[in-house]
């Protein structure tokens, strides 16, 4: 919860803490993007790395150079979808749809 009565606890600055987790506006949108010594996320554990963690402790490019052959596990990134086509009439439609309305169309 904001403390407006409390100043920043980023070193130097005197403004109200009233951002969040007891910085200022300004330095708690820098902790959200990383970019103070204490980020959010875990940094790389190679000293003076700040780099996003990407496996076993270490960045993309830490983990290349002490695993090589090996990859970081996925970082939730999802498959991108196959791309929709579009019938005679111009509508939009994925392929499960078309084999539905070809099952739906045949005689019993």
């Amino acid at each position: 919860m904001p403390n407006p009565s409390v100043s920043c606890k980023h070193e130097g600055c005197e403004k109200p803490s009233d951002g969040g987790k007891g910085y200022c506006a300004r330095h708690y949108a820098a902790w959200k993007r990383g970019r103070l010594p204490k980020a959010r996320y875990k940094s790389c554990r190679v000293e003076g790395c700040r780099k996003p963690v990407t496996g076993r402790g270490r960045c993309a490019e830490h983990f290349a150079r002490d695993y090589p052959g090996k990859q970081a596990a996925a970082t939730g990134e999802t498959p991108t979808p196959a791309p929709r086509r579009s019938d005679a009439r111009g509508r939009k439609h994925d392929a499960r749809e078309a084999r539905f309305r070809r099952c739906a169309q045949r005689p019993n």
